[in-house]
Formats: structure tokens, sequence, C-alpha cells
């Protein structure tokens, strides 16, 4: 027992030396570390109170810069408590040092917990992007059994949520503690710094299990790592030679516009025309300027790009190989080179040769969108006035424009249906994603272009690994119920769950905005919604998909609902939104400065309802989901009662006092279904019919 006084970086306990002593911090700070956590712990800390006697150091501890500890002998729960009885004088300070000793412990395990599961789900990408390319360069690859067999880390269990909620609590009320509670007497001192000695003793144990799962994980992955390095060099030698290549080989694009005519058969008056009119827009100084003649000037290119967009791709149906300018004006927009610059221009050429398809056809570029629908693969979308091809056309009759014969031959007319999708959806489309409406114009240009053209491009790749971020948190986003029956076993109406993945339609511009166009096709709910976003969008792609994801719940829910959707006696996800932002002024369980949040998120959103739930959605997903408290309690609650995190989430925020009820009331309203499913099967089972896998599908829906 005595006074240490330590200088930078001196070490006072080792890994595994005996734990004999504990030290009270008196002057400056002590990092406490290992292979998980790293800490830093100020005045008035008891350190080895994360430690029980007699064990072995499961981590480091150093001066950070000078610092002063006096030390006691540690046999056991009596010492701590005999050593917090003799500092008479300091012992508020000690009982409250030790709360955010375990706050800040448990918030770092939690966050090295985190750590670990994104590494996990990293290497399974790596593991399936390695072979995916192996296969579609024909090149052999490696059986890796032990990346196939690896595991999560277990989820945090053994922390309960009233621990967590009183240990923040006590922080949170520090001061009024000190005054009116620690100083009542030594033993309530004592009592609070052994409650926090055993959750820290606790924390330890699962911060020692998770350094043994980093260790195992990082020797199962070793090989497959050393592999892949190698792997994804190989590949980067070969992608730069391919482009270094391609470059070199890259065609002369001075008379791209002549090409793009000359291949669309346009011309006379109306090709000399486009050209006088792309001539005017490059000789233009500002071409933002607003004022009549530029309004005039874009609304003229405007008609004359999209009448000559549509006689370019009907001829381009009729092409196995399409010629490289002409995929570059179909897919980006792209006129000539003095419109584009020379070093935008190299790059659209080695994106139109490299861009692939998506493999499950939901992320498409414009023209891959017109050829479904070209085809008869797709219905058209609506048009402003929420109104499909086939209403359309029956409008059209009913008003006397055409005839029933003709309605009846324009439904399947190929022509007739890409003539809608163009005039209403793709011009309609192109414009609000640009994100400047009032001074947009079809084709590409550089001044449009305000960050490198290769960090901003949407592939389909890039999309598809951002809605995977999206389900591994909202799970059920893209879920639908829908019935079915199977008569044969006895069951005539069974409600599932299916998912049906939207179409993300990549418009050929560089643009910041994002929307949801329908979120159904027709009058079907078993059909994909349509998204659109730039091929080149300039803010953030993950944000960009949580944004529409969120306009789709909101949507989707309006769709189900039908005229009750903002009636709160039929509960729904728009129904409580609304309710709870008409009444939050008279919501007890929203103190003044949380409404007077939601006031000013309601202007943000212009008091438009489902803005502000978009809003909320998104710091739900990008925020709540990671840890970070943003949304009030009322919220939250409807958030997760209509958007729920998946199992292992759940687990994982079990004892978070924000989530535990949440996620409790989920747990019980959800073990009613998953019991009758299961029922179901057993009894299906027992009489030796062969159970449907859609019914399986749905007992594993019910357990995500």
């Amino acid at each position: 027992m005595g006074l240490i006084d330590l200088k930078n970086a001196d070490r006072l306990h080792s890994i595994s030396d005996k734990v004999e002593k504990i030290e009270i911090v008196l002057r400056g700070k002590i990092r406490l570390y290992n292979s998980v956590i790293s800490i830093e712990l100020g005045t008035g800390t008891i350190l080895g109170l994360n430690e029980p006697a007699g064990s072995e150091y499961e981590y480091n501890y150093e001066a950070v810069g000078e610092a002063a500890v006096y030390s006691y002998d540690y046999t056991g729960e009596e010492s701590i408590a005999d050593t917090v009885r003799i500092n008479d004088k300091i012992m508020s300070l000690l009982a409250s040092a030790s709360f955010k000793f375990a706050n800040r412990a448990f918030e770092s395990y939690i966050s090295a917990y985190d750590s670990a599961v994104d590494e996990f789900h990293k290497i399974k990408e790596d593991y399936q992007a390695y072979q995916n390319i192996s296969a579609d360069n024909g090149a052999e690859f490696r059986i890796f059994k032990s990346i196939e067999e690896l595991e999560l880390p277990r989820v945090p269990k053994g922390f309960s949520a009233w621990q967590i909620s009183m240990i923040k609590s006590f922080i949170e009320k520090d001061e009024e503690l000190k005054k009116n509670f620690y100083s009542l007497g030594p033993e309530f001192c004592v009592f609070s710094v052994l409650s926090m000695h055993e959750f820290l003793c606790k924390t330890t144990e699962r911060i020692k299990r998770l350094g043994e799962y980093n260790a195992a994980f990082k020797t199962q992955t070793a090989d497959f790592r050393r592999e892949y390095s190698e792997f994804t060099s190989i590949v980067e030698s070969l992608n730069k030679s391919q482009e270094a290549a391609a470059i070199s080989e890259m065609p002369d694009f001075s008379d791209s516009i002549e090409k793009i005519l000359s291949y669309g058969k346009i011309e006379g008056e109306e090709a000399d025309d486009f050209k006088k009119l792309k001539n005017n827009f490059v000789s233009l100084r500002d071409k933002n300027e607003m004022n009549d003649e530029l309004r005039e000037l874009r609304g003229n290119i405007t008609k004359l790009f999209y009448r000559i967009y549509k006689a370019v791709f009907l001829r381009s149906l009729g092409d196995a190989e399409l010629p490289v300018v002409i995929k570059m004006f179909l897919i980006f927009g792209f006129v000539d080179q003095e419109l584009a610059g020379k070093e935008n221009t190299k790059l659209l050429y080695r994106i139109a040769q490299t861009i692939k398809s998506d493999s499950r056809g939901k992320v498409l570029t414009i023209y891959e969108w017109l050829k479904l629908i070209y085809e008869g693969k797709a219905d058209p979308s609506k048009n402003g006035f929420e109104q499909d091809y086939a209403t359309y056309l029956r409008e059209q009759k009913n008003n006397g424009y055409i005839s029933e014969s003709r309605r009846n031959e324009l439904l399947t007319d190929r022509e007739g249906r890409l003539s809608f999708e163009i005039e209403n959806f793709f011009q309609a489309a192109n414009r609000m994603t640009f994100g400047r409406v009032t001074t947009f114009v079809p084709f590409f240009y550089s001044d449009t272009v305000i960050k490198p053209l290769e960090k901003c491009l949407v592939n389909p790749q890039r999309v598809g690994e951002a809605v995977e971020r999206l389900r591994e948190i909202d799970f059920s986003c893209y879920y639908r119920e829908v019935l079915d029956s199977w008569p044969e076993i006895g069951v005539n109406k069974f409600y599932r769950h299916e998912e049906v993945l939207p179409y993300l339609i990549l418009l050929p511009n560089v643009g910041s905005r994002v929307a949801l166009w329908q979120e159904i096709e027709g009058s079907r709910r078993d059909t994909p919604g349509r998204m659109m976003i730039s091929i080149f969008h300039t803010e953030d792609l993950n944000e960009a998909v949580v944004k529409l994801s969120g306009e789709f719940r909101w949507e989707m829910c309006k769709r189900i609902q039908g005229v009750r959707w903002s009636d709160v006696t039929d509960p729904s996800l728009t129904s409580e939104y609304c309710d709870y932002l008409q009444f939050y002024r008279k919501n007890k369980d929203l103190s003044p400065d949380m409404r007077e949040k939601i006031k000013q998120q309601l202007s943000k959103a212009r008091n438009n309802y489902k803005n502000a739930f978009v809003l909320d959605y998104m710091q739900y997903i990008l925020s709540e989901a990671r840890g970070a408290v943003k949304l009030n309690r009322v919220a939250r609650n409807i958030l997760f009662k209509y958007c729920p995190f998946p199992r292992i989430m759940r687990e994982k925020f079990a004892a978070n006092p924000q989530f535990s009820k949440p996620i409790e009331i989920y747990r019980i309203k959800r073990s009613p279904k998953y019991n009758s499913i299961r029922n179901m099967i057993l009894k299906v089972e027992k009489e030796g019919i062969s159970v449907p896998e859609k019914m399986k599908d749905e007992l594993i829906f019910t357990k995500m």
C-alpha cells in the first residue's frame, strides 16, 4: 500500500500479471487496454474494479502523461469496501467514477462487438466477390471451408436493460447524487462501487470472450486474406491494363453528334436544328442563368432530344452489338465531346465498355428499362395524373379522342407503350433526379460534373450493396402479405409474406435527388415498386437508398390501408405517425425540448407528414441501428413496431433501455404467429404429407 508516481507510458500492470492490488487514480489519467478495447480513466477511478481478485489481468494499465495512484491490497470485495470507507473525504467521487468506468467499458465493448460483426460481413462479402469475379472471368477459385464455416460473434447477453438504464441515470444525475445520496453515509457509496464492480467483472468476461473470438477469426481467415490480397492485386493490375488499352484505342468523338443523328435517321431541318441548339448552348457563358430566352432554348433542346432518343432507341433494338457512341448516348445522354469535355468523354467511354447488367434484373439503366417496357415485360409507369397506361387509354376513349378498337390496339402496341413511358416517366424522372428543374437539359455536359464521375457512378453492384445494408437492418421492408391456400392438406387460407424487391432505374444525368415513382405496378400488390436515381448520383448512395425505402414504406402502407390510411382507430404505420405528429403538443410522453424539435422537423418537412416520417426513418436506420440515440421514445416505438430490427439486432439491443420495451412487445406479438405455423407444420408432417415450401419460408420469416 502506498503512493505511486508515474511518468508518461509507465506500465502499472500488464496482461497476465496476478491481480493483487487496486489503485485510486489521484492525478492524471490511466489507459486501460487490450486487443479488444482501450479506455482512459481519470481522477477518482478505482483501478482493478473490473478484475476479480486473484485472477490474471485482462488489460494493460499505462499512464497517459504524468499521473499518480494510491495502491491498496486486494483480496476480494471487502478490500474494495474498506478502500471506500478509508477514503471518506472522496468516497462520493469514488462512487461517481465507478459508474462512469462501467458505462465507458460497456460502450467500448458494444462498439468492439459491432466491429467484429462488420468484419464478419466484410470477409463474407469479399469471399462472395472472389467467387463471382473468378466465375465471370472463367478462372478457377479455391473453396475456403474456414470462411464458409465462420460464425458471427455471440450476441451480448447477461446485461439487463434496467442495469444499463440505471448506470446512465446515475451519470446524468451525478451532481444531485453527490449532494443527496452519496453524502448520506459510507454504505451508500460502498453499495454503488460494489454494484459496479460486479457489472464490470461481467463486462470483462464478455470482452475476454470477444478477444478469443477475434483471435480465432483472424486465424480462420488468414489463408483467404492472403489469397484475396494477391487476387485483388492481379485483378487491379489487369483492370488498369485493360483500361489503358481501351483508352489508347478510344475512337474519335469529335463527330459524335453526326453519328447519333445518322444512326437515328434524323435528317434535314430537324438534324440542323438540334446541332444549332447544341452550339447555342455550348456558347453560353453561364449555363445556369435564368431568362426567357434561355428557358426557350432549354425547352427546344428538351423536345428534340427525346424525339431523337426514341428514334435511336428503336433503331438500336435491331443491333446485337451497339456502337459505343450510341451506347453512351442511350445510357448517359452523351451527345458530343465538346459538351462533355475530353476527360469526361474518356471516362464515359470506359464505363460504357465495362458496365454490367444487374444479375437480378432490378437495377436498370434507362435503356434497359425502356426495353422492358417495349418488349411487354413491364407495364408503362403512371403519368403525372396517377394514371397507368390502361387507365389513360380508357379515358382517351371515353373522351372521344380514340375509338374502342384503337384503344385495344394501343394496349399491346409496342411503340405506343414506349412513347407513353418516354413522355410521362422518362422526361419527368430525368428532370426530377437532376435536382435543378429550372436549369435542366437532358444531354450530358461538363458543367454538371461537380464530383469525379467514377466516385458518383451508380452501378448495379454499388446499388446492390446499399440495398443489402438496408435489408440487414429493416429486413421486412420489401415484404408483402399475400394469401395462399393448400386444400389438399386442409389449409384453405394462409397469410404469408413474400419479398418483392423494387426496380431502381438509373436516369442519364449527374444529379442529386432520388424519388419513389410508384410503389406497385397497376393495382397488384405483389408487383415491384419503381424508384429513380441519377446514374451519376452526387450525394451519399446509402442515404439515398434509405430515403427511397422510407418513402416506399409510407406509400405501401397507404396503398394497403386505402382510405383509412390516416385513421388511428385502424392502427398502421401511417395512421399512428399522423396521430403522433398531429397531436405532439399534447403528448405527455414528450418533453418541451422534444416538442420543439418536432416543430422544427415539421417546418423542415413543410408540414408534410410523409416527409417528416422519412426524416425520422433515415435517423432510425442510419443512427439508431448503430446505437446512437436520435429519436424520441414515441417515434422510436412506432418505427420499431412496423419496421423492426432483425433477430440478431434485437438480441443485441435487448439490454438497451431505449429498445427493451418495444423488443419485448414485438416478441410477445410474434410468438403466437410462430407457434401457430409451427404447429400447423408439425400436424402436416405427422400425417405424412409434404409441407409446402412457402409455409416453411413463412416460419423462417417469423423468426427473422
